[in-house]
């Protein structure tokens, strides 16, 4: 009889345990000892090389930090050229996220022989505010004359111009 009295009252316990823990109020206001979070005002500068070199350059914004996991989020706009060809250009708009793997994705308006239109997913590894990417460039608009990547590999880094208001430095504790 004490046998089959116990696993009630174990049941009971356990119920009452598990009501007491999923009633607590979760505190919001906790911020995990390693959180960084900045926002900045960047430069974006980064080299592709595909079947030509392609320099780019921009201004962008980037917030990245680490609270659990290292992360970077940011767009920018810019301009890029080819590196033996400077006269082929275009102009670049494009954002990022980054969480060890790297994702992105721009679209680019090149102004030479009648103007390209492309779109660009990027797939890579970065940490921070710099990324390692594989290129492919999808034409939307345009012909293509010949020496346009189709696949490429860029570098790329966001270096700091200004701090934003709304960077939070660590809480360490």
């Amino acid at each position: 009889m004490a046998a089959t009295f116990r696993w009630p009252a174990v049941f009971v316990v356990w119920c009452l345990i598990t009501d007491a823990v999923h009633a607590q109020v979760p505190d919001t206001a906790y911020v995990s000892p390693y959180s960084v979070r900045h926002d900045e005002l960047t430069l974006l500068a980064g080299y592709a090389q595909g079947l030509t070199g392609v320099a780019e350059l921009g201004i962008g914004r980037t917030t990245y930090g680490v609270t659990h996991h290292p992360y970077s989020l940011g767009y920018h706009v810019g301009v890029e050229a080819r590196v033996d060809r400077p006269e082929r250009y275009g102009v670049n708009a494009g954002v990022f996220l980054i969480g060890g793997a790297a994702f992105g994705l721009q679209a680019v308006q090149y102004f030479h022989d009648g103007g390209i239109t492309v779109l660009r997913p990027e797939l890579g590894v970065g940490l921070q505010k710099v990324k390692l990417t594989a290129r492919y460039d999808i034409r939307l608009a345009g012909d293509d004359p010949g020496g346009m990547n189709t696949w490429s590999v860029g570098l790329s880094h966001a270096f700091r111009l200004v701090r934003l208001p709304t960077d939070r430095e660590g809480v360490h504790r």
